[in-house]
């Protein structure tokens, strides 16, 4: 015999046989993700999210536009970091000023590394530095399907006595011509 229900979850009626909680699977598997309603403080659009998201957030946006939206609003103007307070003109002079390169207090010669290598940036463009060396001796940028190798091994060492231009199938085979030779000559023995 067919019972009518409340689901538990969208509050909608429906029938079925026993003891039923939710009208669906969907409905079941949404209940159990502990969610919570609110409206965006923004555009007051009605939204769900998780409990615990919700919790955690300062705020409550529908969207990231929304939120970028609102910080923007907020902090905009004279009305700096929404306190309220008036600024004075000198502060407003050096909040509008960027101190870039040797004047930045962060600055650290604009070179930073990963794997090993070190790169630069020049007027925005970051690139590795021993290619920028390898196209300053050349007169020209390198092509793609070239690569610049370090001969002594040393990929700090960008020395132009250091640095061959080589297309990329030359340099697999150098790489792999070393690694040969270094395991015939400390790996003969065994």
């Amino acid at each position: 015999m067919a019972i009518k229900h409340v689901c538990k979850e969208c509050k909608k009626e429906f029938t079925g046989r026993g003891v039923r909680t939710f009208c669906s699977l969907d409905c079941s598997y949404e209940h159990k993700r502990n969610r919570v309603n609110f409206n965006c403080e923004r555009c007051g659009k009605s939204v769900r999210q998780r409990k615990s998201e919700y919790i955690r957030a300062k705020n409550h946006y529908c969207s990231l536009d929304c939120s970028h939206a609102s910080h923007s609003e907020l902090y905009s103007g004279d009305n700096h970091w929404a306190t309220g307070n008036e600024q004075s003109e000198t502060h407003k002079e050096k909040r509008g000023i960027y101190k870039r390169g040797n004047d930045c207090h962060n600055w650290a010669g604009g070179k930073t590394t990963k794997a090993g290598y070190e790169f630069t940036r020049v007027d925005g463009v970051r690139k590795a530095t021993h290619r920028r060396i390898a196209e300053k001796a050349l007169g020209r940028e390198l092509k793609p399907d070239e690569e610049v190798h370090h001969i002594n091994g040393d990929i700090t060492d960008n020395r132009n006595e250091n640095l061959l231009i080589c297309n990329t199938g030359y340099h697999r085979w150098l790489h792999a011509e070393m690694s040969r030779r270094y395991m015939k000559e400390h790996f003969a023995h065994i």
